[in-house]
């Protein structure tokens, strides 16, 4: 009795010849492929791009200079009001001018500077400190990890804004405080806390991987421990990092307009050439004692706050999504 054997369909085999035809993809290139395909994420990102092209530039972009005041034009409104005063809104100043004459898009435009500094130095620091403590304390052990353990603890019990006002408000009108117009005490305060999340997530990824195979392998042949550390672990907890990085940049940037608001932000500039002439905390700080008078000197950094953090929050779920081993599919 002959016995047929069944050919797979012509469809189904062209299909499987063009997947194994395909060159194979690592991590990382199938995670920029999953990524574009998130419209958010990447319309996010070429957003922040621009933003932080607009920020570097800023003195070729904005019209005007940000701390160059003239109270005979105070208070102008935005480009598109008419009222027929004095105060008529004109596109030499689109967003208006403040209770000093200032041109508040030019300050708009200088702001972008302070909030993605404040986001995004801290954030390498948090990243930096939180991944050497995290990987000692999960790959060591014993006595070194319960001590790390607990200092994390303790750090955590304190309530994080109100530790920021403390410090920020003792520590403002000292040298530390004064440097970089107070952006110096901003990056250790916010840093001062933040490394805990990251030390502790940290530490849970290299507690499941230090008994794996090719952690064994490598001891086993004699590697010294920092290259475990740095060659052999680090690699394999990078993914959960960048996203909980891409996740603490728009705290950083809410927490610094928070005390901006304040008047616990970066310290109000003199020199006419300084980079770092204002924030949006500030300039919200000021809109609010003016929102009847000018509403834009309040709309616009609340605006410009807002937009940042939704962009950071899009590239953030699309980070995580992507480098999803089970979103592969």
């Amino acid at each position: 009795m002959a016995v047929t054997t069944a050919k797979p369909s012509t469809a189904l085999g062209a299909e499987a010849q063009q997947i194994l035809a395909r060159p194979p993809r690592g991590l990382w290139a199938d995670a920029w492929i999953r990524l574009r395909r998130n419209k958010a994420s990447m319309a996010s990102l070429i957003f922040i791009i621009a933003l932080a092209l607009t920020a570097i530039f800023a003195p070729l972009i904005a019209p005007h200079n940000p701390l160059a005041q003239d109270t005979t034009n105070s208070f102008r409104q935005a480009a598109w009001v008419q009222t027929g005063g004095k105060d008529t809104g004109t596109w030499v100043y689109p967003l208006g001018t403040d209770n000093l004459g200032r041109d508040v898009f030019s300050r708009l435009i200088y702001g972008a500077r302070v909030s993605l500094t404040v986001g995004l130095v801290p954030m390498f620091i948090v990243v930096t400190v939180g991944m050497f403590f995290g990987l000692v304390a999960g790959y060591t052990g014993g006595m070194t990890d319960n001590l790390i353990m607990r200092v994390i603890d303790i750090l955590i019990a304190f309530p994080d804004l109100l530790l920021f006002i403390l410090a920020t408000a003792t520590l403002r009108d000292t040298p530390l405080g004064r440097t970089w117009n107070g952006l110096l005490l901003l990056f250790l305060v916010l840093s001062l806390l933040g490394w805990t999340g990251v030390a502790r997530l940290v530490r849970g990824q290299v507690l499941s991987l230090k008994e794996k195979e090719f952690v064994e392998a490598a001891r086993s042949i004699g590697a010294p421990t920092w290259r475990i550390l740095f060659t052999h672990l680090t690699p394999n907890v990078i993914s959960p990092i960048i996203i909980a990085a891409a996740f603490a940049v728009p705290g950083y940037i809410i927490t610094e307009a928070i005390l901006g608001y304040l008047g616990l932000g970066v310290r109000p500039a003199v020199n006419l050439d300084a980079p770092f002439p204002t924030s949006w905390g500030s300039m919200i700080n000021e809109g609010n004692s003016a929102i009847s008078n000018q509403p834009a000197m309040l709309a616009a950094p609340a605006f410009a706050v807002a937009l940042v953090f939704m962009a950071f929050t899009f590239l953030g779920d699309g980070l995580r999504d992507a480098l999803d081993p089970r979103m592969k599919q």
